[in-house]
C-alpha cells in the first residue's frame, strides 16, 4: 500500500467523522465516491453515522480490498461496493442521503498519480453533472478538497449546473506536525429544481 494512502487514513480523512457528526448526525445511507480502500465510509459506518454504506472506485484492486473488508466484518446485508468509473457504473435505484469524498485534488497532472490528478476537473464534472438522481430530496455532498490544488471558485459553476445548492466552504482543525493543512471541506445540498432561485427579495415578488 502506498505510504501516503494509509497516512491519510490515520489523518485527515478522520476528520469526517467529527464533521458528519456535527452536521448531519446519523443519516440512512451514505455513499463514498472515490472511496479507494474506504476509508472514510467504514469510519462513518463505525462510528454509527449511518444505517448503511455504498462504496465506488474505479480500480479494480480497490474493489477487491473493498469487497474483501465487507466479507471479512460480515457487512454484506449493509455495504455495496460497484467497480465504477466515476457514477457511471452504479445501478440507479440507488439513493443517498449523503456523498463524502477525499477526490483527486490536482487539475495539473503535478506527479501523474490518478490518486491525486482529475485532468481539467473531469471527475468532479462529471460527478456534479450526475449526481442529483441519486440524492433523496433533503441529500448533501461532503467533497474534501486541497487549497493547493484549488479554490472554491474552480467548483461553483459545475454544483450550480448540477441543480445543486452550494452551502460555502470551511476547515476543520487538523494536528500535523510541521505541516500545513491544505484541506477545505466543500458542502452542497440538493436544489429544489420547482422553485425558481433569485436575488430579489421576496416581499417584492408578486405572483398574479
Amino acid at each position: 500500500m502506498d505510504s501516503r494512502i494509509g497516512w491519510s487514513g490515520r489523518t485527515y480523512g478522520q476528520q469526517f467523522v467529527p464533521v458528519v457528526e456535527s452536521l448531519f448526525g446519523k443519516v440512512d445511507r451514505i455513499h463514498e465516491f472515490c472511496a479507494g480502500p474506504g476509508f472514510i465510509g467504514f469510519s462513518l459506518l463505525a462510528a454509527g453515522l449511518c444505517n448503511s454504506l455504498c462504496l465506488s472506485d474505479i480500480n479494480p484492486l480497490a474493489v477487491e480490498l473493498l469487497k474483501a473488508t465487507v466479507k471479512k466484518n460480515g457487512l454484506e446485508d449493509r455495504v455495496t461496493v460497484y467497480l465504477s468509473n466515476g457514477l457511471e457504473n452504479i445501478d440507479e435505484s440507488e439513493q443517498w442521503d449523503l456523498v463524502v469524498s477525499n477526490p483527486p485534488h490536482f487539475k495539473e497532472n503535478v506527479e501523474k498519480n490518478i490518486l491525486i490528478h482529475d485532468p481539467g476537473w473531469s471527475l468532479h464534472k462529471s460527478f456534479y453533472k450526475n449526481i442529483y438522481k441519486y440524492l433523496v430530496p433533503s441529500g448533501h455532498t461532503l467533497f474534501q478538497e486541497n487549497y493547493f490544488g484549488s479554490q472554491e471558485e474552480d467548483f461553483s459553476a459545475m454544483i450550480e449546473d448540477g441543480g445543486l445548492e452550494n452551502n460555502g466552504s470551511f476547515m476543520y482543525k487538523i494536528k500535523i506536525e510541521d505541516a500545513v493543512n491544505p484541506y477545505y471541506f466543500s458542502l452542497t445540498s440538493k436544489r429544489n429544481r420547482e422553485i425558481i432561485y433569485s436575488n430579489v427579495p421576496a416581499e417584492k415578488i408578486r405572483i398574479k
